[in-house]
């Protein structure tokens, strides 16, 4: 009926929880089919018909792989949130549509309320965790290397021709998209000398380089590269054109310092897995759990800057649901003394107290403009102060938002730095 072979609900369902992607993409497909099907017999709205099928698509895919959903006995059975397990009476497909209908009654709920509720003076303060995956242009250069070839001899063939910060987009005149590509090149190679294509600050320049051949008869570059970076932040705000931004501080390499030029990136649906406490020289962490596909995706990354990550969601509901618009917090009404962080660390968003201890409007660097100490008390037993992974997480004093915290005295991981929000707002504007 569908075009292709469709299997079982209890052979869908074992198949997700063993992360099989090839049955995940034929389920993904199978579903998304029945729903167009029913889509306009039950919807009013026009063209958002692939919105409504990706948020429930996800819901049902998250609750068959965490379990909620599961196959005993040749039988599908589900577990509510109060922990009680009953059968499931209908198919996966009939109960995507149930968890449609309900994601459509919010949304005309929603439309009901006035568009004059946010306002261009107005955000939606964040708190959330996401998870962050940037790419380049080409691969980023962190240094060069010897490499010992076939004949004994130790030679540097990229000396003094790349550093550490230059990107790779060509190599004889073939993109250069990742790592991988760049390995492919080289293998490919029946030439005893490679141009290569760097793009070096904002210009380009060609190089010629004569790779070595080393034992294995491969050729080798001597240069050490990296094509992407991710992990773990949190969303600082939210505006009216759906645009976002995170972590208040750019994205260096690791290897270099340098910040990070992106060609595109993406943000993710995480869950967190643990906190580790900070004490005095250990910085402590939120280790989360992201997994990298297309039905996690929230939004993209357009901009990688001093001032934070910044892009558009595309699915604000799952981050932003319950949550009201604060007003902007000009950088000359940010006072020393009480405020509040919003941040993700006992399975929802909440706010703990702090106090702001210094601003300094003329600060070198821009994201170290407000210095912060936490003071509430709950906060310091589950952390200890601010950790790895809060980086991003807003401040807001007196029902204002202010600014987002940056980052952590190693010493004392109860205070730290914050950037104003003012500067972050410039960045979407």
């Amino acid at each position: 009926m569908w075009g292709f072979k469709s299997y079982t609900d209890e052979f869908y369902i074992l198949e997700i929880q063993k992360e099989n992607m090839k049955v995940i993409n034929h389920f993904h497909t199978y579903c998304r089919d029945y729903f167009r099907k029913t889509y306009k017999k039950l919807f009013q709205e026009e063209n958002l018909e692939d919105d409504f099928f990706q948020e429930s698509f996800v819901k049902l895919w998250k609750e068959i792989r965490r379990c909620s959903i599961f196959v005993q006995n040749n039988q599908i059975y589900k577990r509510n949130a109060a922990g009680e397990i009953n059968l499931l009476k209908c198919s996966l497909r009939t109960y995507l549509i149930d968890i449609t209908k309900n994601d459509y009654n919010q949304y005309l709920r929603k439309k009901e309320v006035s568009a004059d509720t946010v306002s261009s003076d107005t955000v939606i303060p964040g708190g959330m965790p996401v998870g962050i995956y940037l790419e380049t242009e080409g691969v980023m250069v962190l240094g060069t290397e010897k490499i010992t070839g076939a004949d004994g001899k130790m030679t540097e063939p990229a000396r003094h021709l790349v550093k550490a910060g230059d990107y790779i987009v060509e190599c004889n005149g073939k993109k250069i998209a990742d790592k991988k590509r760049l390995q492919d090149t080289l293998k490919k190679l029946d030439a005893e000398e490679v141009v290569l294509k760097l793009r070096r600050d904002s210009g380009y320049l060609d190089v010629k380089i004569k790779p070595v051949r080393n034992k294995k008869n491969q050729y080798m570059l001597g240069i050490w590269v990296r094509d992407n970076a991710q992990g773990l932040g949190t969303v600082t705000f939210l505006n009216t054109d759906s645009r976002f931004g995170a972590l208040g501080h750019g994205i260096h390499d690791t290897d270099t310092n340098t910040l990070m030029e992106i060609k595109d990136g993406r943000v993710y649906e995480t869950s967190i897995r643990s906190i580790q406490k900070g004490a005095g020289g250990e910085p402590g962490g939120i280790e989360g759990i992201i997994v990298y596909n297309r039905y996690n995706v929230l939004g993209t990354i357009d901009k990688n800057t001093d001032c934070g990550i910044f892009g558009t969601l595309e699915r604000t509901d799952n981050l932003f649901r319950n949550t009201e618009p604060v007003g902007i917090m000009a950088t000359d009404e940010i006072k020393k003394g009480d405020a509040v962080i919003r941040c993700c660390v006992e399975g929802k968003v909440k706010e703990y107290k702090i106090r702001i201890t210094k601003t300094d409007k003329h600060t070198k660097e821009e994201n170290k403009g407000l210095e912060i100490k936490v003071t509430d008390p709950e906060l310091l037993e589950i952390t200890g102060g601010i950790i790895q992974g809060m980086s991003g997480a807003p401040i807001l004093q007196n029902g204002k938002i202010a600014g987002a915290v940056t980052h952590v005295f190693v010493n004392d991981p109860a205070r730290g730095y914050g950037i104003f929000i003012e500067n972050m707002l410039k960045h979407v504007e």
